[in-house]
């Protein structure tokens, strides 16, 4: 964007407190990258503000104004003290909270925010300072607003968006989420689970930020809360925006969850659950290099052999660009001794 300041990224050895009033600059004097809306800026002043310690400032003899990179010289100029605690003073007051959002005055208010976090990502080093599990929860976060605003198509597009942004990373430090304002990543997923319950309507978009956290090289705890406490959230997800190929790119270690997925196909599983089912039993039984207790095999193989999906166990080839199974022929699946 050409209203952006022309020295960012960063310097390497930029202070600190540098890059976060770097960072400001860029959300108070460039329009063409974060409208004037009447509620949006607001609360981004009042959250970098409540960062700021102010005994600190109040201490302070410096005082540095940020450049200004509008048309206007000096339109929308902030002065702040240069001298900020740099426990309380990071990026993450650019991503607003769940009780923030609700403070939007109107959906444009909310598109053109998400239209800034877009930016933002994808803008190397603006979000150094933030973790991405802090990223993830604040933009999770919109999916709990009261207002359903995941089901306007514009809101549902940016969303998208993140979504894909998030899968990018390699992987997410979720531990990392503490710092957000909850216990723990499992307290809100479980609250996230809950809301797409209640109010999701199988959202494609919504559906594929409730998988991201399963992927079998995460924390199980996050698997075993889908698959045994929130049953309900697990049938419901029908479609997603998230591609399968991504949470299914790890193969599953726990004997307990594989007892689970086998039990599953056997009473019937539906939907984006029956596809997960299906990959992890076809993977554990058929591929050599996973190491398995002949116990288990058996246990697995008797529910399958119950189980109407027998077939697509045997036969699976994988799962396709829109989330369903691809099957192999009779001879293809003989030849590989399945």
């Amino acid at each position: 964007s050409s209203g952006i300041n022309a020295e960012w990224p960063l310097r390497p050895g930029a202070g600190y407190e540098h890059h976060q009033f770097q960072l400001l600059s860029m959300v108070l004097l460039n329009r063409n990258v974060v409208p004037d809306t009447p509620s949006v800026m607001p609360l981004f002043i009042r959250e970098f503000e409540r960062r700021v310690t102010r005994r600190v400032i109040l201490k302070s003899q410096r005082y540095w104004a940020t450049p200004t990179t509008t048309k206007e010289p000096g339109d929308r100029a902030w002065v702040v003290g240069r001298a900020a605690a740099r426990s309380t003073l990071d990026g993450s007051w650019v991503l607003l909270r769940k009780e923030q959002l609700m403070e939007l005055a109107s959906e444009e208010d909310l598109s053109q925010y998400l239209r800034f976090v877009e930016f933002l990502v994808g803008l190397p080093g603006a979000l150094n300072s933030v973790p991405p599990a802090i990223q993830l929860v604040r933009v999770m976060s919109v999916f709990q607003v009261p207002s359903q605003p995941f089901l306007i198509r514009g809101v549902s597009v940016i969303l998208g968006n993140l979504l894909h942004y998030f899968t990018s990373i390699p992987k997410i430090n979720l531990t990392h989420a503490s710092q957000s304002g909850y216990v723990s990543f499992y307290d809100f997923y479980n609250t996230f689970c809950e809301t797409y319950e209640a109010e999701g309507y199988c959202d494609a978009v919504f559906a594929g930020f409730v998988l991201l956290p399963t992927r079998c090289d995460y924390a199980l705890t996050y698997r075993r809360l889908l698959w045994v406490e929130r049953v309900e959230t697990l049938r419901m997800l029908r479609v997603s925006e998230l591609s399968l190929s991504h949470v299914l790119r790890y193969p599953e270690s726990d004997a307990d969850m594989m007892t689970l997925y086998a039990s599953s196909l056997k009473n019937g599983i539906k939907g984006l659950g029956r596809v997960i089912a299906i990959h992890h039993v076809h993977n554990f039984l058929f591929n050599p290099k996973i190491r398995k207790e002949q116990e288990l095999v058996d246990l697995v193989k008797g529910f399958v052999t119950e189980c109407a999906d027998e077939v697509c166990v045997r036969r699976y080839g994988g799962v396709g660009k829109d989330n369903k199974i691809i099957l192999k022929s009779e001879d293809e699946a003989m030849e590989t001794g399945e």
